[in-house]
């Protein structure tokens, strides 16, 4: 069971769901086991392989295993600091996915350094993470109250684990934290900007888009912008420059704007129908089943690469864009790990991480200076792998499990 979530990421690093998912509710698992193999394209694509060098040292695998529960992950974010994992835990007699997870990782071995469980009463389908200013971000939906869907976004400290603040609100009115004021709200996007959390949502009658910010050191509603009816929130990234909201309409017709100061600075059609967006130092990088960078500047297509494929994620910093991808080939499609160039979009190299039959896909991917870091599901438990940054290389490494003993805890 895997999650095709885009999430996040923010911050350098992105991983989230797919194209047309149903955001009315938690994300929909999907993977080897439940999903069908892709239409054979023609010609399959032949990509260029991974330079050749010794094994990585330093690399490790590790699983993490949830007692009792089954783990789903939602995002992975990376940093000299360590890994940090989100996701949702479940149990094959209750699939909501109820109870909200959160996991730090060290560095060196993946050992866990801290880890948090809150089991919630319906659905929190958590499906962002990001770091910030010595926090975790964590954001998603909170399903607790059977009439009403709320945003929920919460910040810990990165050292710690330590909850600073948590808030679940309306994208209507940041103020509503009450089933009264409530309506039913999707989650779209949260980026970091500043000494803000920007998010984006979709607020279901009427549809609108409508985003805002909170604190970052507070949680505490900073902004809220004009809605805009007949629009549906997708994501949104941030930069020094402004904010950049990926939206469709009823029609599905997907746009890309950038707002600067409040106010529009330019405003662009996607056809790639692209559900995630990030920014980073080469530009804006958006992606669904395909990737494309677009001028920060103008919004204009710089380049789409021709890597495609499902299970796609994407992660961005100033050596490249690196991407977690289900290739297309014959006889079987296989989860490969793999690098872009920034300036061309061109594939500089492709590495096959597992057979589609093994039923493990790398769902997210993060980076950090020398490191790639890959998350999936591998059977009931969660995979995170540290591989060498230049090739994606893992080496041959042991598995090594770790146990997270936490003691779910119940909102009152």
């Amino acid at each position: 069971m895997v999650v095709l979530a885009i999430a996040a990421a923010c911050g350098g690093s992105a991983s989230h769901p797919p194209a047309h998912i149903d955001r009315s509710g938690p994300p929909s698992p999907v993977g080897p086991a439940s999903a069908a193999v892709p239409a054979a394209a023609a010609k399959p694509v032949s990509y260029p392989e991974p330079p050749g060098g010794p094994p990585p040292t330093g690399a490790w695998r590790v699983t993490l295993e949830f007692p009792r529960l089954e783990g789903r992950p939602a995002g992975i974010i990376a940093d000299a600091t360590g890994i940090y994992l989100a996701g949702a835990l479940l149990t094959a007699e209750d699939m909501r996915s109820r109870r909200w997870a959160v996991v730090k990782l060290e560095s060196t071995a993946g050992v866990v350094a801290w880890s948090s469980v809150e089991d919630l009463p319906r659905s929190p389908a958590p499906e962002r993470i990001a770091l910030a200013g010595g926090g975790v971000i964590v954001a998603g939906q909170d399903e607790s109250h059977e009439a009403t869907r709320l945003l929920r976004i919460e910040r810990r400290d990165a050292g710690s684990g330590k909850r600073t603040w948590q808030r679940s609100f309306t994208a209507r009115d940041p103020k509503c934290t009450s089933t009264e004021c409530a309506s039913k709200d999707t989650f779209g996007g949260i980026a970091v900007h500043g000494s803000s959390v920007v998010y984006s949502a979709t607020v279901d009658r009427p549809i609108e888009e409508a985003f805002g910010d909170l604190s970052l050191a507070k949680g505490t509603p900073a902004k809220s912008y004009e809605s805009r009816s007949d629009l549906r929130a997708r994501d949104v990234a941030a930069d020094d420059a402004g904010t950049y909201l990926l939206e469709d309409t009823l029609s599905n017709v997907f746009t890309l704007i950038k707002m600067t100061d409040g106010k529009l600075a330019w405003k662009q059609t996607v056809e790639s129908s692209a559900p995630r967006v990030v920014v980073g130092p080469p530009g804006v990088v958006l992606w669904g089943t395909t990737i494309e960078m677009r001028a920060a500047d103008t919004g204009a297509v710089v380049w789409t690469s021709n890597l495609a494929g499902e299970h796609l994620d994407v992660a961005v910093d100033g050596s490249g864009v690196y991407a977690t991808v289900m290739i297309d080939a014959k006889p079987a499609p296989y989860f490969a790990v793999a690098k872009l160039d920034a300036a061309s979009g061109a594939v500089q190299w492709v590495r096959r991480t597992s057979e589609y039959d093994q039923n493990r896909p790398s769902a997210y991917i993060a980076t950090d200076k020398d490191w790639l870091y890959l998350f999936g599901v591998e059977g009931d438990k969660w995979f995170v792998e540290r591989r060498r940054k230049s090739d994606g290389a893992l080496g041959d490494v042991p598995t090594t499990a770790r146990t997270v003993e936490i003691q779910a805890k119940k909102r009152k």
